[in-house]
């Protein structure tokens, strides 16, 4: 794993966190961690071939920070581990297999519906998804071979998330939640000689989080003495 990738990812997360935080005084509402299964894909195009792969299953891990500005809204920025990877069958037997490793900054708005001790809450918004490996294992598709699939892959690309949770307040000031998102590339992973990949993925997550300030304490009204 090349550690110059993670910091460089951790010093935009940073430099971003402190934006917000001058930016918006005290506008950061809590911060947590989730972990969780990807079950993902690839799918392989160019102008006279189509190959659909079969979902393979990895992890994912993540930090993040969120803000809030209105009580149905807040935003959510994070940084996460995702491990991708895609089968090819043939004959229902495996002759290939692709295995990526993904640092991804990923930016959020968050739409939530307070109940009195669980919220719902739907997510959408973009990712960038800078690669830290590729392993590919042969077969008689391209990319060919081991050589061919780590070396040219994009170190950049972009994709998309939706996904929905809830969350349930277990001990005043920690959350608890789990999520379920929808992930595909905006932009191909891969292209040469009109040749592209393109990834999708579902992910389950679940997390804990630290609540800092209330947004009922903002919504309260202030005392009236007679």
């Amino acid at each position: 794993m090349n550690f110059q990738k993670i910091i460089f990812f951790f010093l935009t997360f940073s430099i971003q966190h402190l934006t917000f935080n001058i930016s918006f005084g005290q506008a950061l509402n809590s911060y947590g961690f989730t972990i969780g299964l990807t079950r993902s894909t690839e799918k392989w195009d160019s102008t006279d071939y189509s190959q659909k792969m079969k979902f393979r299953s990895g992890f994912n891990g993540s930090f993040f920070l969120e803000y809030y500005y209105h009580n149905r809204f807040t935003w959510r920025t994070e940084l996460e581990y995702n491990l991708k990877g895609a089968k090819l069958l043939d004959s229902n037997t495996v002759v290939g297999k692709s295995r990526t490793k993904y640092v991804c900054w990923n930016n959020y708005l968050r739409i939530r519906h307070e109940m009195y001790d669980y919220t719902p809450y739907i997510l959408i918004g973009p990712r960038v998804e800078y690669l830290l490996a590729a392993i590919g294992t042969p077969a008689n598709l391209p990319p060919k071979n081991y050589e061919d699939y780590n070396g040219i892959l994009k170190q950049f690309h972009f994709s998309a998330a939706v996904g929905g949770g809830c969350e349930y307040n277990i001990y005043d000031p920690w959350i608890l939640f789990a999520e379920l998102y929808y992930n595909p590339d905006v932009t191909n992973s891969y292209t040469q000689n009109n040749f592209h990949i393109k990834n999708r993925a579902w992910e389950l997550k679940v997390g804990i989080k630290k609540k800092l300030n209330s947004m009922r304490d903002f919504e309260k009204c202030p005392p009236v003495y007679l």
